[in-house]
């Protein structure tokens, strides 16, 4: 796949991809992600930019919208007070070398070095992947239960139950 980047007005850094078996231009802007376009491979970029352009007042509305959900976000520092259903978040300076998340005993536990910078993507990202474990843990030792007395009370079998973080629906 065919990837270029432009800086554009306004608008900010834009990703084009030339993708195979594509028919149209389309354009996506996402939280975090900002400016996405997918075009056909026989497409130019030049084009690609003039559709963008074309297009300019829906993106610069659907990023204030994601501004939005972007600035909505918490970043956690070492005096957070922050707590799932069961799980409390404890953050500890330590003597290591990379940030560690751990959910354990009902703690999602985070261990980094005093010389770590917590308001760093890289380890805000990684203390939100702690609590969404714990939140899937949450969510399978709340749903375990009920799915068995359903299952039991409407003569139903399954197999398995599992607990996904689905983004699209």
């Amino acid at each position: 796949m065919a990837y270029k980047e432009f800086f554009l007005q306004d608008i900010g850094k834009v990703k084009l991809f030339k993708k195979r078996g594509i028919k149209n231009i389309s354009i996506s802007v996402k939280p975090f992600e900002g400016v996405r376009v997918s075009i056909p491979f026989l497409v130019s970029y030049d084009r690609a930019l003039k559709f963008v352009l074309q297009k300019r007042p829906w993106i610069l509305k659907a990023l204030s919208r994601t501004d939005h959900i972007e600035t909505k976000q918490t970043v956690f520092n070492l005096h957070t007070n922050f707590s799932t259903f069961n799980h409390k978040l404890v953050i500890k300076e330590e003597p290591v070398s990379n940030c560690q998340v751990r959910v354990v005993n009902n703690k999602i536990l985070v261990k980094l070095n005093a010389f770590h910078d917590i308001e760093s993507d890289e380890i805000q990202q990684n203390i939100r992947k702690g609590i969404e474990k714990a939140w899937q843990k949450e969510a399978k030792e709340i749903l375990l239960p009920k799915v068995d007395f359903f299952a039991q009370q409407y003569g139903l079998n399954y197999s398995s139950l599992s607990v996904r973080k689905t983004v699209s629906r």
